[in-house]
């Protein structure tokens, strides 16, 4: 399947109108906790996008194919056994993937038209996963679709975001938005110099 998606900047005032609005008019699916390893931006190949994902200490390992931080990939996931979340990530070291960047999120997911919209609040974290929650905002709206339509699907994001006045980013301002969070709010990961015991504290 593919993963059809666009995403938008929030400040906090706008990520808890949006969530008002949401649990008024869509269904309510639930707030996750989830932390990642990105491992993409420390490989050579851009359009495969590798990831260690665990939420609510439900552990994952997933592959997007497609352009960086584009609106439309193809997404791979493969869902573990609870407890396997540092298993994965050195399995992951040992085919080479090293260095990352380690995000936290709070996520909470609505569906709304047929489209599941996510607010997620950007946790920064230090060099122990200690973290400080509010450090920023932002939605994603997705709907999961078969290749053929997803330039259709695409199209009715946009209308629906349109209707709801809500400012998508391009793909390059996506980009360095993502780039700035790495810069400050992510954590550099290195698993040849990182206590990876310390993951144990989201497998659980």
């Amino acid at each position: 399947m593919y993963e059809v998606e666009i995403r938008g900047l929030l400040d906090k005032a706008g990520a808890s109108k949006l969530k008002a609005f949401l649990s008024k008019n869509g269904r309510y699916k639930g707030t996750h906790k989830r932390m990642l390893i990105d491992y993409t931006p420390f490989s050579s190949d851009k359009n495969r996008d590798v990831r260690v994902r665990i939420t609510d200490g439900k552990p994952e390992m997933i592959v997007k194919v497609g352009e960086w931080l584009g609106d439309i990939r193809d997404e791979a996931p493969v869902m573990l056994r609870e407890g396997e979340l540092v298993n994965a990530i050195r399995l992951y070291s040992h085919l080479g993937y090293k260095k990352g960047f380690v995000i936290v999120r709070r996520i909470a997911k609505y569906d709304y038209r047929g489209i599941e919209f996510s607010v997620s609040e950007i946790i920064k974290i230090d060099k122990k996963l200690a973290e400080t929650p509010g450090y920023g905002f932002f939605f994603e709206a997705e709907i999961m679709s078969a290749k053929s339509a997803a330039a259709k699907a695409h199209r009715r994001i946009e209308g629906v975001l349109d209707e709801l006045g809500l400012e998508s980013m391009t793909n390059e301002g996506f980009a360095a938005f993502v780039n700035k969070m790495n810069e400050s709010g992510n954590l550099l990961f290195d698993a040849d110099r990182f206590d990876l015991g310390l993951f144990r504290k989201y497998d659980k």
